[in-house]
This record gives C-alpha cells, sequence and structure tokens, in this order.
C-alpha cells in the first residue's frame, strides 16, 4: 500500500462513517469536487497537496495529526519503496 492508498482508504472510511458525500465534503472543505474524486478513486493523482488534505481534515473535524495516526498509516503497511521517492 502507498502513502495515496492509505489516504484515499481512511478519507473513504469517514465518508462512510458519517454518511457524507463526495459533493457534501468538497463543499465542506471549500475544495473541488474533483480533488476529492480523484483522492477516493486513487486515480492519476500523483501527489495530494497538504493545503487540501488539511481543510479535508477541518471539514471532518480530524486533526491531522489524528488523522495519520491511523492503522491504514503504520509504516508495516506502507510499502518501502514508496517512502524512498
Amino acid at each position: 500500500m502507498t502513502v495515496k492508498d492509505a489516504i484515499s482508504k481512511k478519507v473513504k472510511e469517514e465518508l462512510e462513517n458519517r454518511g457524507i458525500t463526495q459533493y457534501r465534503l468538497a463543499k465542506m472543505a471549500g475544495v473541488p469536487k474533483s480533488t476529492i474524486s480523484m483522492i477516493l478513486a486513487n486515480d492519476g493523482l500523483k501527489s495530494i497537496r497538504l493545503s487540501s488534505l488539511i481543510a479535508i481534515c477541518s471539514a471532518l473535524e480530524i486533526e491531522l495529526k489524528d488523522f495519520f495516526n491511523e492503522k491504514y498509516f503504520a509504516l508495516s503497511n506502507i510499502a518501502a519503496d514508496t517512502l524512498e521517492k
């Protein structure tokens, strides 16, 4: 799993747990819906802007440190070759 995969899984989980749509999250976070769609699909996404991630966390009322303090981001779950780039 890459860091982008982990971010995608975490955002999907939060949307499902809260019953929020992609469109609603985009509006709440003030980011384009295409950004949310690309994060969730993890398709064509080369990188994620920190400012977008902060806005998403703020909309979900999650501290950034807590967003990354999840099972998905355990170093044992992240492919080592993705960390070296």
